[in-house]
Protein backbone atom coordinates (compact mmCIF):
# COMPACT_ATOMS: atom_id res chain seq x y z
CA UNK A 1 0.00 0.00 0.00
CA UNK A 2 2.86 2.57 1.07
CA UNK A 3 4.01 2.01 -2.53
CA UNK A 4 0.75 2.70 -4.36
CA UNK A 5 0.83 6.29 -2.00
CA UNK A 6 4.71 6.87 -3.41
CA UNK A 7 3.49 6.23 -7.09
CA UNK A 8 0.33 8.32 -6.49
CA UNK A 9 1.98 11.21 -5.01
CA UNK A 10 4.75 11.24 -7.68
CA UNK A 11 2.01 11.10 -10.60
CA UNK A 12 0.15 14.21 -8.75
CA UNK A 13 3.38 15.98 -8.17
CA UNK A 14 4.94 15.23 -12.08
CA UNK A 15 1.02 16.57 -13.29
CA UNK A 16 1.40 19.60 -11.62
CA UNK A 17 4.69 20.32 -12.73
CA UNK A 18 3.64 19.25 -16.69
CA UNK A 19 0.69 22.19 -16.25
CA UNK A 20 2.67 24.74 -14.51
CA UNK A 21 5.29 24.69 -17.07
CA UNK A 22 4.40 23.43 -20.25
CA UNK A 23 1.86 25.03 -22.44
CA UNK A 24 -0.61 22.81 -24.32
CA UNK A 25 0.09 22.52 -28.29
CA UNK A 26 3.21 24.42 -27.83
CA UNK A 27 5.39 21.61 -29.48
CA UNK A 28 2.68 20.28 -32.03
CA UNK A 29 3.94 22.17 -35.09
CA UNK A 30 7.31 21.08 -34.91
CA UNK A 31 6.41 17.45 -35.43
CA UNK A 32 7.15 17.56 -39.17
CA UNK A 33 8.44 14.36 -40.91
CA UNK A 34 9.99 15.08 -44.09
CA UNK A 35 10.84 12.11 -47.46
CA UNK A 36 14.37 11.88 -48.74
CA UNK A 37 14.68 14.00 -51.74
CA UNK A 38 16.02 12.36 -54.88
CA UNK A 39 18.67 13.78 -57.08
CA UNK A 40 16.01 16.12 -59.04
CA UNK A 41 14.56 16.91 -55.97
CA UNK A 42 18.13 17.91 -54.66
CA UNK A 43 18.84 20.19 -57.70
CA UNK A 44 15.63 22.07 -57.23
CA UNK A 45 15.76 22.43 -53.45
CA UNK A 46 19.48 23.71 -54.19
CA UNK A 47 17.87 26.47 -56.94
CA UNK A 48 15.44 27.71 -54.34
CA UNK A 49 18.08 28.16 -51.95
CA UNK A 50 20.02 30.22 -54.20
CA UNK A 51 16.74 32.35 -55.42
CA UNK A 52 16.21 33.01 -51.51
CA UNK A 53 19.78 34.03 -50.88
CA UNK A 54 19.47 36.68 -53.75
CA UNK A 55 19.52 40.61 -53.43
CA UNK A 56 16.53 40.85 -55.24
CA UNK A 57 13.40 40.74 -52.96
CA UNK A 58 10.71 37.65 -53.67
CA UNK A 59 8.37 39.85 -54.13
CA UNK A 60 9.80 41.66 -57.09
CA UNK A 61 9.97 37.92 -58.41
CA UNK A 62 6.07 37.12 -58.02
CA UNK A 63 4.22 35.01 -60.71
CA UNK A 64 3.37 36.34 -64.07
CA UNK A 65 -0.43 36.00 -63.61
CA UNK A 66 -2.98 37.17 -66.36
CA UNK A 67 -6.16 37.55 -64.87
CA UNK A 68 -9.20 39.17 -66.50
CA UNK A 69 -11.69 41.56 -65.11
CA UNK A 70 -14.94 39.79 -63.86
CA UNK A 71 -17.99 41.58 -62.92
CA UNK A 72 -21.65 41.07 -61.61
CA UNK A 73 -24.47 43.07 -61.68
CA UNK A 74 -28.38 42.44 -60.28
CA UNK A 75 -27.34 38.83 -59.06
CA UNK A 76 -30.30 36.99 -57.22
CA UNK A 77 -30.70 33.33 -56.40
CA UNK A 78 -33.78 31.55 -55.27
CA UNK A 79 -33.55 28.14 -53.37
CA UNK A 80 -37.11 25.96 -53.32
CA UNK A 81 -38.02 25.59 -49.65
CA UNK A 82 -41.04 23.45 -48.27
CA UNK A 83 -44.26 25.82 -49.08
CA UNK A 84 -42.24 28.63 -51.61
CA UNK A 85 -39.17 29.76 -52.12
CA UNK A 86 -36.36 31.79 -50.54
CA UNK A 87 -34.46 34.69 -52.00
CA UNK A 88 -30.67 34.27 -50.51
CA UNK A 89 -29.06 36.94 -52.95
CA UNK A 90 -30.83 40.11 -53.50
CA UNK A 91 -29.59 42.73 -56.80
CA UNK A 92 -26.08 42.05 -55.56
CA UNK A 93 -23.76 44.19 -57.74
CA UNK A 94 -19.57 44.35 -57.68
CA UNK A 95 -16.75 43.22 -59.13
CA UNK A 96 -12.87 41.92 -58.79
CA UNK A 97 -10.09 43.47 -61.05
CA UNK A 98 -6.79 41.54 -61.79
CA UNK A 99 -4.24 42.64 -59.05
CA UNK A 100 -6.85 43.34 -56.38
CA UNK A 101 -7.74 41.76 -53.10
CA UNK A 102 -11.44 42.33 -52.40
CA UNK A 103 -12.90 40.94 -49.26
CA UNK A 104 -16.69 39.43 -48.84
CA UNK A 105 -18.10 40.46 -45.61
CA UNK A 106 -21.35 39.83 -43.80
CA UNK A 107 -23.62 38.81 -40.77
CA UNK A 108 -23.98 35.32 -40.41
CA UNK A 109 -26.42 33.99 -42.60
CA UNK A 110 -26.27 37.13 -44.77
CA UNK A 111 -25.29 34.61 -47.66
CA UNK A 112 -21.33 35.36 -47.91
CA UNK A 113 -20.44 31.36 -49.10
CA UNK A 114 -23.45 31.61 -50.86
CA UNK A 115 -22.53 34.24 -53.23
CA UNK A 116 -19.35 33.11 -53.30
CA UNK A 117 -20.38 29.73 -54.55
CA UNK A 118 -22.76 31.61 -56.80
CA UNK A 119 -20.11 33.79 -58.74
CA UNK A 120 -17.60 30.56 -58.96
CA UNK A 121 -20.91 28.64 -61.07
CA UNK A 122 -20.35 26.10 -57.78
CA UNK A 123 -24.44 26.02 -57.22
CA UNK A 124 -26.19 23.60 -58.90
CA UNK A 125 -30.21 23.63 -57.43
CA UNK A 126 -31.90 26.79 -57.32
CA UNK A 127 -32.67 29.66 -59.37
CA UNK A 128 -30.21 32.44 -60.40
CA UNK A 129 -30.73 35.73 -62.31
CA UNK A 130 -28.31 38.37 -63.58
CA UNK A 131 -25.21 38.81 -65.08
CA UNK A 132 -21.52 37.16 -64.32
CA UNK A 133 -19.23 39.17 -66.68
CA UNK A 134 -15.28 37.96 -67.53
CA UNK A 135 -14.01 40.96 -69.96
CA UNK A 136 -17.72 42.45 -70.56
CA UNK A 137 -18.79 38.45 -71.95
CA UNK A 138 -21.03 36.31 -70.03
CA UNK A 139 -19.59 33.07 -68.33
CA UNK A 140 -19.72 30.28 -70.19
CA UNK A 141 -19.26 25.97 -69.44
CA UNK A 142 -15.29 26.65 -69.20
CA UNK A 143 -15.18 29.70 -66.17
CA UNK A 144 -15.06 26.81 -63.64
CA UNK A 145 -12.06 25.43 -65.14
CA UNK A 146 -10.52 28.86 -65.46
CA UNK A 147 -10.68 29.42 -61.70
CA UNK A 148 -9.39 28.39 -58.19
CA UNK A 149 -11.62 27.58 -55.20
CA UNK A 150 -9.83 27.20 -52.35
CA UNK A 151 -11.99 25.36 -49.72
CA UNK A 152 -12.28 26.49 -45.94
CA UNK A 153 -11.06 23.14 -44.81
CA UNK A 154 -7.66 21.58 -45.75
CA UNK A 155 -7.69 18.66 -47.12
CA UNK A 156 -5.30 16.71 -48.55
CA UNK A 157 -3.75 13.14 -49.16
CA UNK A 158 -1.41 13.16 -45.87
CA UNK A 159 1.10 10.90 -47.20
CA UNK A 160 2.32 13.34 -50.03
CA UNK A 161 4.88 16.09 -49.71
CA UNK A 162 4.42 19.25 -50.53
CA UNK A 163 5.82 19.18 -53.39
CA UNK A 164 3.97 16.21 -54.55
CA UNK A 165 0.69 17.78 -54.31
CA UNK A 166 1.77 21.15 -56.11
CA UNK A 167 2.89 18.60 -58.75
CA UNK A 168 -0.31 16.39 -58.71
CA UNK A 169 -2.54 19.47 -58.68
CA UNK A 170 -0.42 20.83 -62.40
CA UNK A 171 -0.48 17.48 -64.06
CA UNK A 172 -3.83 17.36 -63.81
CA UNK A 173 -5.38 20.53 -63.87
CA UNK A 174 -3.25 22.75 -66.14
CA UNK A 175 -3.84 22.19 -69.83
CA UNK A 176 -2.52 19.08 -71.76
CA UNK A 177 -0.51 21.11 -74.08
CA UNK A 178 1.42 22.30 -71.32
CA UNK A 179 4.82 20.08 -71.30
CA UNK A 180 5.41 18.80 -67.56
CA UNK A 181 8.40 20.56 -67.63
CA UNK A 182 6.91 23.78 -67.75
CA UNK A 183 4.36 22.60 -65.24
CA UNK A 184 7.24 21.74 -63.03
CA UNK A 185 8.69 25.03 -63.35
CA UNK A 186 5.34 26.69 -62.36
CA UNK A 187 5.27 24.57 -59.11
CA UNK A 188 8.64 25.60 -58.06
CA UNK A 189 7.50 29.54 -58.61
CA UNK A 190 4.64 28.72 -56.47
CA UNK A 191 6.60 27.01 -53.25
CA UNK A 192 8.72 30.38 -53.38
CA UNK A 193 5.84 32.92 -53.82
CA UNK A 194 4.55 30.97 -50.55
CA UNK A 195 7.90 30.79 -48.73
CA UNK A 196 7.60 27.01 -48.71
CA UNK A 197 10.77 26.24 -49.83
CA UNK A 198 12.24 24.39 -46.06
CA UNK A 199 9.11 22.53 -46.21
CA UNK A 200 9.19 21.19 -49.39
CA UNK A 201 9.49 17.62 -49.09
CA UNK A 202 7.70 17.56 -45.75
CA UNK A 203 4.83 15.31 -45.75
CA UNK A 204 1.16 17.21 -45.55
CA UNK A 205 0.31 14.65 -42.76
CA UNK A 206 -2.62 15.19 -40.68
CA UNK A 207 -3.16 18.28 -38.51
CA UNK A 208 -2.09 16.70 -35.14
CA UNK A 209 1.10 14.66 -36.61
CA UNK A 210 2.59 17.18 -39.41
CA UNK A 211 2.49 20.43 -41.08
CA UNK A 212 1.05 23.35 -38.95
CA UNK A 213 -2.26 24.31 -39.20
CA UNK A 214 -1.29 27.87 -41.59
CA UNK A 215 1.37 25.71 -43.63
CA UNK A 216 -1.53 23.62 -44.22
CA UNK A 217 -3.91 26.73 -45.48
CA UNK A 218 -0.42 27.99 -47.65
CA UNK A 219 -0.71 23.95 -49.13
CA UNK A 220 -4.70 24.54 -49.81
CA UNK A 221 -3.94 27.60 -51.60
CA UNK A 222 -0.15 26.62 -53.33
CA UNK A 223 -2.90 23.43 -54.45
CA UNK A 224 -5.13 25.74 -56.20
CA UNK A 225 -2.08 28.02 -57.70
CA UNK A 226 -0.45 25.21 -59.60
CA UNK A 227 -4.00 24.51 -62.12
CA UNK A 228 -3.01 28.13 -62.65
CA UNK A 229 -6.61 29.86 -62.97
CA UNK A 230 -6.57 32.40 -65.47
CA UNK A 231 -9.39 33.99 -64.53
CA UNK A 232 -9.87 34.32 -60.65
CA UNK A 233 -8.90 32.94 -57.04
CA UNK A 234 -12.13 32.66 -54.52
CA UNK A 235 -11.19 31.46 -51.29
CA UNK A 236 -13.95 30.47 -48.48
CA UNK A 237 -12.52 31.83 -45.03
CA UNK A 238 -8.93 31.36 -45.56
CA UNK A 239 -8.17 32.52 -42.10
CA UNK A 240 -10.50 30.94 -40.00
CA UNK A 241 -9.49 29.00 -37.30
CA UNK A 242 -6.06 30.57 -37.27
CA UNK A 243 -4.52 32.86 -34.47
CA UNK A 244 -3.85 36.81 -35.37
CA UNK A 245 -0.23 35.78 -36.62
CA UNK A 246 -0.65 32.93 -39.10
CA UNK A 247 -3.79 34.80 -40.61
CA UNK A 248 -1.10 37.93 -40.91
CA UNK A 249 0.50 36.00 -42.95
CA UNK A 250 -1.90 34.06 -45.11
CA UNK A 251 -3.31 37.66 -46.39
CA UNK A 252 0.13 38.37 -46.64
CA UNK A 253 0.72 35.84 -49.40
CA UNK A 254 -2.81 36.89 -51.06
CA UNK A 255 -1.54 40.27 -51.24
CA UNK A 256 1.99 39.30 -52.69
CA UNK A 257 -0.69 37.24 -55.37
CA UNK A 258 -2.51 39.88 -56.34
CA UNK A 259 0.95 42.23 -56.60
CA UNK A 260 1.45 39.22 -59.15
CA UNK A 261 -1.58 40.27 -61.41
CA UNK A 262 -4.33 37.52 -59.69
CA UNK A 263 -7.87 38.82 -59.12
CA UNK A 264 -8.29 37.40 -55.42
CA UNK A 265 -12.26 37.29 -53.99
CA UNK A 266 -12.24 35.55 -50.37
CA UNK A 267 -14.77 35.17 -47.24
CA UNK A 268 -13.65 36.58 -43.95
CA UNK A 269 -14.63 36.45 -40.53
CA UNK A 270 -14.69 39.83 -38.78
CA UNK A 271 -10.02 40.11 -38.80
CA UNK A 272 -8.52 42.92 -36.62
CA UNK A 273 -8.40 46.36 -38.33
CA UNK A 274 -4.52 45.86 -38.97
CA UNK A 275 -5.80 42.57 -41.37
CA UNK A 276 -9.04 44.41 -42.59
CA UNK A 277 -6.70 47.42 -44.12
CA UNK A 278 -4.94 45.08 -46.26
CA UNK A 279 -7.91 44.63 -48.51
CA UNK A 280 -7.93 46.74 -51.97
CA UNK A 281 -12.33 46.68 -51.91
CA UNK A 282 -14.96 45.24 -49.66
CA UNK A 283 -17.94 43.44 -50.40
CA UNK A 284 -20.38 43.90 -47.23
CA UNK A 285 -23.70 41.96 -47.32
CA UNK A 286 -26.50 42.41 -44.44
CA UNK A 287 -29.16 39.45 -43.78
CA UNK A 288 -30.98 38.71 -46.76
CA UNK A 289 -28.24 38.70 -49.10
CA UNK A 290 -28.59 42.73 -49.47
CA UNK A 291 -24.76 45.11 -50.32
CA UNK A 292 -24.42 47.56 -47.66
CA UNK A 293 -21.16 48.49 -49.08
CA UNK A 294 -19.38 48.09 -51.84
CA UNK A 295 -16.01 50.02 -52.48
CA UNK A 296 -12.43 50.43 -51.79
CA UNK A 297 -11.40 50.23 -47.94
CA UNK A 298 -8.46 52.47 -47.79
CA UNK A 299 -5.27 53.37 -45.75
CA UNK A 300 -6.53 52.83 -41.97
CA UNK A 301 -10.14 51.89 -43.56
CA UNK A 302 -10.65 55.73 -44.55
CA UNK A 303 -13.12 55.14 -46.99
CA UNK A 304 -15.02 52.72 -44.64
CA UNK A 305 -15.35 54.86 -42.27
CA UNK A 306 -16.09 58.06 -44.16
CA UNK A 307 -19.36 55.75 -46.05
CA UNK A 308 -20.39 55.17 -42.74
CA UNK A 309 -19.75 58.41 -40.91
CA UNK A 310 -21.93 60.32 -43.85
CA UNK A 311 -24.97 57.88 -43.20
CA UNK A 312 -24.61 58.94 -39.14
CA UNK A 313 -22.31 56.01 -37.77
CA UNK A 314 -19.20 57.29 -36.88
CA UNK A 315 -16.56 54.78 -36.07
CA UNK A 316 -14.18 55.71 -33.10
CA UNK A 317 -10.76 56.17 -33.64
CA UNK A 318 -9.28 53.14 -31.09
CA UNK A 319 -12.37 50.67 -32.72
CA UNK A 320 -11.72 48.00 -35.27
CA UNK A 321 -13.99 49.25 -38.62
CA UNK A 322 -14.78 46.08 -39.83
CA UNK A 323 -16.05 45.29 -36.27
CA UNK A 324 -17.98 48.64 -35.67
CA UNK A 325 -19.39 48.80 -39.36
CA UNK A 326 -20.86 44.81 -38.49
CA UNK A 327 -21.95 46.97 -35.46
CA UNK A 328 -23.64 49.39 -37.17
CA UNK A 329 -25.67 46.51 -39.59
CA UNK A 330 -26.74 44.82 -36.73
CA UNK A 331 -24.29 42.27 -37.67
CA UNK A 332 -21.93 41.98 -34.90
CA UNK A 333 -22.00 41.84 -30.83
CA UNK A 334 -23.16 44.77 -30.22
CA UNK A 335 -26.25 46.09 -30.29
CA UNK A 336 -27.00 47.72 -33.82
CA UNK A 337 -25.67 51.60 -34.37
Amino acid sequence: FGIVCIFLVGFVVLAALAVEFFEHGRFSSSLVVKKTPNKEEEKLNERLAERADRSKPREERALDVKSQPFTWEKLCYTVPVPGGHRQLLDNVDGFCVPGTLTALMGASGAGKTTLLDVLADRKSIGVISGDRLISAKPIDKAFQRGCGYAEQQDIHEFTTTVREALRFSAYLRQPVHVSKEEKDAYVEEIIELLELQDLSEAMVGVPEFGLSVGDRKRVTIGVELAAKPELLLFLDEPTSGLDGQTAYNVIRFLKKLAAAGQAILCTIHQPNSLLFENFDRLLLLQRGGQVVYFGPVGQDSVHVRDYFAANGAVCPDNVNPAEYMLDAIGAGLQKRV
